[in-house]
């Protein structure tokens, strides 16, 4: 049994070039207008994202508190060799061996003492819009 089918003849003509190819444009102008009113209504993303800057700046501020940490130690070797248990100190970082930089930036002092038989130094900063948490303005002279 055989079944017949009945073809049209196929032109080869299909798209054709110019065809496709204006189709191609009409395409990628409409991802291209789609990509721009995405970021200007703020669906995709912008180039005024500063998170990154702010974590960069953080980081910054939190590695003055580690050098005025390591200062405070040395200060307090210095000043203070014997302290009770129980006893602590606020001492201004202007007295503190430290980087003009971080002057030039930030005020703030540092707690430190004995507690439990356990030294501890706890820096508190404000350097523009950045404060260490717990920092109490009253103490920074």
């Amino acid at each position: 049994m055989y079944m017949v089918i009945n073809m049209k003849k196929l032109d080869n003509r299909g798209w054709g070039l110019s065809l496709f190819l204006t189709f191609i444009g009409v395409f990628f102008v409409a991802i291209i207008l789609v990509a721009h009113l995405s970021t200007k209504y703020g669906i995709g993303p912008t180039n005024t994202d500063t998170s990154s800057k702010n974590n960069s700046i953080i980081q910054e501020y939190k590695e003055y508190e580690m050098l005025v940490k390591e200062a405070s130690v040395k200060y307090q070797e210095r000043h203070y060799p014997i302290i009770d248990n129980g006893d602590s100190f606020y001492v201004n970082i202007d007295k503190l061996d430290i980087d003009k930089d971080i002057l030039n930036k930030c005020s703030g002092y540092v707690e430190f003492g004995m507690n439990n038989d356990i030294y501890y130094y706890s820096p508190y900063l404000h350097c523009g819009n950045y404060k260490t948490s717990g920092y109490i303005s009253s103490l920074d002279k």
